[in-house]
């Protein structure tokens, strides 16, 4: 999917399999969704991107998932799981949201 600016928001689940997410100009591009899952190898990039996983929701990596130099991934307060490989590049960045004391947290990568 190229995005070239402006927000894309998805209320409930994505699955990627085998393709990701570009950032095709330097205009912020921001995707959003609940539900994060990753099939095959699938790929963040661009300097403008940030993929965001909205409070509560789930990261679940069966296949790889690279986020490339510049891009931002969010993973906000939720879980994350899966069997597969999850690659931040060089100057990307990934962002864990702190929960409150007691808040359930599993990782499973």
């Amino acid at each position: 999917m190229l995005l070239d600016g402006g927000k894309v928001e998805c209320v409930n689940k994505v699955t990627f399999t085998n393709c990701g997410l570009l950032a095709v100009s330097d205009v912020p591009s921001r995707f959003t969704c609940k539900n994060l899952f990753i099939r095959g190898s699938s790929r963040f990039s661009g300097k403008s991107l940030v993929v965001e996983r909205v409070s509560g929701g789930l990261l679940h990596v069966d296949g790889e998932l690279y986020v490339d130099e510049g891009a931002k991934l969010i993973v906000n307060l939720g879980i994350l799981e899966g069997s597969g490989f999850l690659n931040i590049t060089y100057d990307a960045t990934m962002d864990l949201e702190q929960g409150p004391p007691g808040s359930e947290r599993r990782w499973f990568l």
